[in-house]
């Protein structure tokens, strides 16, 4: 985490692609079968870019329908009432908020140069109202 100018901030997590998250709490030891008890963290890197896309694009649609029925449109994508009211919180206060997710390449350690693809996604301090009436849509 650091400051890259007054008030701008910048946050860098490295997750590893073969990691295994567990789906659910559990306190015993439980076969760790994919899908099933446990997901690739490359998994969830993905479902999160996804949604971002998703509330981005629903986003997009309200600025230029004025219709709300881009966020309902997206759940299935992965847009949720946590989602929208981490973005509004993000988009508070701010003239501009980015998020940019680096996917290396699954056989990057194979290669002589890394390969990768970078997500970028753009929120402004405009968004933040259409945002809260999103989750406030959402949670109904």
């Amino acid at each position: 985490m650091g400051q890259s100018a007054t008030g701008s901030y910048i946050a860098t997590a490295l997750a590893p692609i073969e990691a295994k998250v567990p789906i659910r709490p559990t306190s015993k030891a439980t076969l760790e079968l994919e899908g099933v008890n446990v997901v690739r963290a490359r998994d969830v890197t993905s479902s999160v870019v996804q949604s971002l896309q998703a509330a981005s694009e629903a986003i997009s649609h309200y600025k230029s329908s004025g219709s709300m029925s881009g966020f309902d449109d997206q759940v299935d994508r992965g847009v949720s009432y946590e989602l929208i009211t981490a973005l509004q919180n993000i988009t508070v206060g701010a003239d501009e908020s980015d998020i940019e997710v680096e996917l290396a390449s699954v056989d990057q350690t194979l290669l002589d140069e890394p390969t990768s693809k970078t997500h970028r996604f753009e929120f402004s301090g405009g968004d933040t109202s259409v945002l809260q009436r999103a989750a406030s849509q959402l949670s109904a």
